[in-house]
């Protein structure tokens, strides 16, 4: 990593999802932080700076494969090589797009150095797509908002070269999803899967209720040790699932842990709450897809470490709790104001789920800007807490990471 403060651009991750509405990879948006963004080559160059000087690439795609868009000058003098070629997918927009033979023969040796080609463009590009002596392992589309699966899925079985994927982008409501499913299209970004499929008068089932007032209860401000265990200890499946989760080898622990008393002396309080609430958490999604639980851990995660970076007065526990409250309605199908009410949830996390103009309100804002993509946004809000963009970078990479390994080994706890 750069000992540079701050990266030339901003990363944010988009993720791709299969049919099955599991992640298949991540396409990573950037944007200078410059008022001139404009230059597609200016930044090409600065996202392979940023992918080996100040990101881990391996991070960022969590054991599938990172989307990055380049131009057609990094692939003709190999810039590209920078990039791990077992997870890169190297995009290029076809719509400008001018294959000669020098292109051709580059992309060709691209691919066959282990990187895969994914072209962006319409349905006439995907068509002329399979002309190319190079071939495309992926092809991306825009998906319109009112998308006919049965026209669409004609044209494009008539235009799918062999062998080719084709992504639907722009795919917000879960409608479009079950259309472009329908229509044949193999992945699909966009957030369509955050967005809580609400049923009129439907009741927040009890179970579920405890759920959640268990996190609450072990993420409240004045709560001693021995409370904490003491809640832990009375949740049998929970207890032994975190025995198993803090035992297993990827968190280093050289001696062995045979009770939450142990634990909580070992690790202390705030790991031991942090992993119960990821465990509990990643149980309320049930058959969700698990993209759901990663996003709200990392806003808790992200939350609470940017509240400690600025030095900010609100409770790290009320900032760790604003992040996971705010992908319940994602998980539970409720609207959130039928979710705050239900659980009585204080005014003042309330107002930080809002974004209002408070501490508590600020420190979300930024994360969800960085989290879309929203990079204007995000420097603004930056900005108002006064934290350096290198430090966010920083401290949205480490919350990716700490929670990709929650949830890697609570399977196993799951599982076992």
């Amino acid at each position: 990593m750069s000992d540079s403060n701050t990266p030339p651009l901003l990363i944010a991750r988009q993720p791709y999802l299969n049919a099955s509405r599991a992640v298949f990879g991540y396409e990573l948006t950037y944007c200078l932080p410059s008022e001139d963004s404009s230059n597609p080559q200016q930044q090409a160059e600065q996202i392979l700076t940023c992918l080996s000087d100040y990101f881990d690439p391996k991070v960022l795609a969590n054991h599938r494969c990172i989307f990055v868009r380049l131009t057609p000058q990094t692939i003709l003098d190999q810039s590209y090589q920078v990039l791990p070629p077992d997870i890169t997918v190297i995009e290029l927009n076809a719509v400008d797009l001018s294959w000669d033979e020098q292109l051709t023969k580059a992309c060709g040796e691209m691919r066959q150095a282990g990187f895969r080609l994914c072209l962006v463009g319409t349905l006439d590009h995907l068509q002329q797509s399979g002309s190319h002596l190079t071939p495309t392992d992926f092809f991306k589309v825009n998906a319109p908002a009112d998308i006919n699966a049965a026209n669409c899925s004609e044209r494009l079985a008539s235009v799918r070269p062999p062998q080719t994927a084709v992504i639907a982008s722009g795919i917000e409501q879960p409608q479009q999803f079950e259309a472009a499913k329908s229509a044949g299209f193999d992945l699909f970004e966009g957030y369509f899967f955050f967005k809580p499929q609400v049923l009129e008068h439907r009741e927040i089932p009890s179970s579920q209720i405890n759920r959640i007032q268990f996190i609450q209860a072990v993420n409240q401000p004045d709560i001693d040790v021995k409370q904490l265990e003491e809640l832990i200890r009375s949740d049998a499946a929970l207890s032994v699932g975190l025995m198993r989760l803090v035992n297993s080898a990827a968190f280093g622990i050289s001696q062995q842990i045979t009770s939450i008393q142990r634990a909580l002396l070992l690790l202390g309080p705030k790991k031991v709450r942090q992993w119960a609430t990821s465990l509990v958490t990643r149980d309320l999604a049930g058959d969700k897809p698990e993209e759901i639980v990663a996003i709200c851990l990392t806003r808790a995660f992200f939350c609470e470490s940017l509240g400690g970076a600025i030095k900010s007065s609100d409770s790290a526990l009320d900032l760790f709790m604003i992040g996971i409250i705010s992908g319940l309605p994602a998980m539970l199908d409720v609207p959130m104001l039928k979710l705050l009410d239900e659980l009585s949830v204080p005014e003042e996390i309330r107002s930080g789920l809002r974004g209002d103009d408070s501490s508590k309100g600020r420190i979300f804002t930024l994360a969800l800007a960085h989290e879309n993509g929203a990079f204007t946004a995000m420097t603004s809000a930056a900005a108002e807490v006064h934290i350096d963009l290198g430090e966010l970078a920083y401290l949205y990479q480490a919350s990716v990471k700490e929670v990709q390994a929650i949830l890697g080994q609570s399977r196993h706890a799951v599982a076992a």
